[in-house]
């Protein structure tokens, strides 16, 4: 590495942004995979998350290096019926999507008209994705055109792309 030539935590400044990103995790069990979690929802300035299926997060020191202490700073709750916390939240101004490869989801990157500045994502767990009865309740389906032979990929890995997707959309239309 060449001495100089990065920049520090201090000397690198974000935009402000004028939207609001919520996710959901549907039954997340990786320490790894939570860690990450947290890690990523730091950097795109997630609101919240929100964690179904489970009631705290062990915080083993796998979690801890891959999140990098993020989780001490990004607000996370803990719910034990998604039902009524996606009925909480539904008449709010948010858009829903579930992040899964359904009979009807669309490619992420054909999402290009957002009616809000506020979109709630639900992710799945690692081995079964999201749960058919949190599918039922959210219409918005969108998957991650893939090119290769398997047809998943890590659920942190895709939720990157899908958070990262949203945000340059919702920096274009609402941080003019």
């Amino acid at each position: 590495m060449v001495p100089g030539i990065q920049k520090t935590h201090e000397e690198t400044v974000f935009n402000k942004k004028n939207f609001e990103l919520i996710l959901i995790c549907d039954s997340l069990l990786s320490p790894v995979n939570t860690g990450s979690l947290f890690r990523t929802a730091d950097c795109f300035g997630v609101k919240a998350i929100y964690f179904t299926g489970i009631n705290s997060i062990e915080i083993t020191p796998r979690l801890r290096k891959a999140s990098r202490s993020t989780f001490k700073t990004t607000p996370h709750y803990f719910i034990s019926n998604i039902e009524e916390l996606v009925h909480n939240l539904q008449f709010s101004d948010y858009q829903w999507y579930c992040l899964e490869i359904t009979r009807q989801s669309v490619p992420l990157n054909s999402v290009q008209t957002l009616e809000t500045n506020k979109i709630i994502l639900i992710i799945g767990s690692e081995q079964f994705g999201i749960s058919s009865k949190t599918l039922s309740l959210i219409p918005n389906h969108v998957h991650i055109d893939m090119y290769g032979r398997n047809s998943s990929m890590n659920v942190i890995n895709a939720t990157n792309i899908a958070l990262y997707h949203f945000t340059q959309q919702l920096t274009s239309l609402f941080n003019q």
